[in-house]
């Protein structure tokens, strides 16, 4: 009686035992003792009773392969979407702490309540989900656009709209993908993302396409207003009508006009050449180009090149003119406005004027520009020498060139706030037009008799 109870307690303790085995400190040590999962242990739904360690793994690893494939994350942002694969994120499962704790458990005793059933854990580094990311990141990003000013066929400025972009939030979206890994789960993910902002707005377009200098000569009068002239004005006019100059480029009248001949549709008129009036091909174009530099001064543009001619002129104030010749004097500017710069000119034949506009960035804080010059010497009298000339017949004279005083003249820019205060005067150019001395050109009859000439 004693015996069979003494049994009977035996079998009971190791029922409730039903652990007697050894334990394993790592999995490499139960492999190479040959231990076995006991029965009735599942890992991830799959049962893995009486198999040795290599072979669970083995069967585990196929079924996290497996599970990785469906993990696919579909990726969007507005509007548009994109696959990660699950595949490319370097995704790793704890399968060994696993195995070695079904390494671990014994048979299952009568009453145990020891947990049997083991799930192996995923899951992804930050870094190695960013990288994996990375390439659809940059298929979702939309770059912001910038406003753009371009030239309508009428010469006006047309401005394209800025567009803002959005950048995906790597990091963040790294995040929320690794949940979904921990939880084993694929998913479609609204992407969190910033904001791109253009460089250049529609705003800064519409304050770089102003007005931001005018001015207006006269052709009126028999001399200026001959009709070869006024044909030369229309022509250079219309040839810089238009015209737009890039910040930093340098803008040549020579080279937007090219050489006046009559090959390239040029009109014989006066010009001025040695001190004296000549007919060439496209006299009057310094009208043109005194207008423009005019305008230019009132932009506050950096003037490369620019000549005064031998005299001052009528329809511009002293100190205030721009020759130009093929091949000779230019007009040259530097756009140091920081901004495209159009150019407007137009002529009014009946009101017999040439205006020149320029469009683009003003200058800062609404200052302006007003311009004024003034003669501050005059130069002495050379007078006027008289030549003969056995061409001329007795008694003709010819006025070869007319006596001219020279001066000095200082053109100055004066800057006022937008508010109208004066904000400073600086000294702009220094002229001098030099004296010229008259030369007449007589029979050597009309010299015998002591005749003189006059202009």
């Amino acid at each position: 009686m004693k015996r069979a109870f003494a049994a009977g307690l035996i079998i009971i303790a190791l029922a409730l035992c039903g652990c007697a085995r050894q334990q394993y400190a790592t999995l490499e040590e139960a492999v190479r003792a040959g231990a076995k999962i006991e029965k009735g242990i599942t890992i991830d739904g799959a049962d893995v009773s009486d198999m040795d360690i290599v072979a669970a793994r083995r069967l585990i690893n196929e079924n996290n392969e497996n599970r990785v494939r469906s993990m696919i994350y579909t990726i969007s942002l507005a509007g548009k979407s994109v696959q990660v694969k699950g595949s490319g994120l370097n995704i790793s499962f704890n399968t060994d702490d696993v195995l070695l704790q079904a390494a671990n458990m014994g048979a299952a005793g009568l009453f145990s309540g020891e947990n049997r059933v083991l799930t192996t854990q995923a899951d992804a580094s930050i870094r190695d989900i960013e990288r994996g990311i990375r390439a659809a990141a940059a298929e979702l990003k939309r770059e912001a656009k910038d406003a753009k000013v371009s030239l309508a066929s009428g010469g006006e400025f047309a401005i394209a709209a800025d567009e803002a972009g959005q950048e995906v939030d790597t990091a963040k979206l790294a995040e929320e993908i690794r949940e979904y890994v921990r939880r084993g789960e694929g998913g479609a993910i609204a992407a969190p993302y910033s904001m791109i902002y253009p460089e250049y707005t529609v705003e800064q377009a519409r304050n770089d396409t102003q007005l931001i200098a005018e001015f207006t000569t006269y052709f009126k009068g028999s001399t200026y207003g001959k009709e070869n002239r006024v044909r030369n004005i229309v022509k250079a006019s219309g040839l810089i009508d238009k015209c737009v100059v890039e910040p930093g480029d340098i803008f040549s009248i020579n080279r937007v006009l090219g050489e006046r001949n009559e090959e390239n549709g040029w009109s014989v008129a006066a010009g001025i050449k040695d001190g004296a009036y000549v007919q060439e091909y496209g006299g009057g174009v310094c009208q043109v180009s005194t207008t423009l530099y005019n305008a230019l001064l009132m932009a506050d543009m950096h003037i490369v090149e620019r000549h005064h001619h031998s005299w001052p002129l009528g329809y511009v104030d002293i100190g205030r003119d721009a020759t130009i010749s093929t091949g000779g004097p230019d007009l040259r500017f530097e756009n140091t406005s920081g901004a495209t710069l159009l150019i407007q000119s137009e002529t009014d034949e009946k009101q017999k004027r040439i205006t020149v506009k320029l469009y683009g960035r003003p200058l800062a804080d609404g200052v302006s520009i007003e311009l004024s010059s003034k003669k501050v010497k005059t130069l002495d009298d050379l007078g006027t020498e008289v030549e003969e000339d056995a061409s001329l017949k007795p008694g003709e004279q010819q006025i070869v060139r007319k006596a001219r005083q020279g001066s000095v003249a200082i053109t100055y820019k004066t800057y006022y706030s937008a508010e109208g205060a004066k904000l400073g005067t600086q000294e702009v150019t220094r002229d001098t037009y030099r004296s010229i001395k008259g030369l007449i050109k007589i029979a050597p009859a009309a010299a015998a008799t002591g005749a003189e000439g006059g202009e």
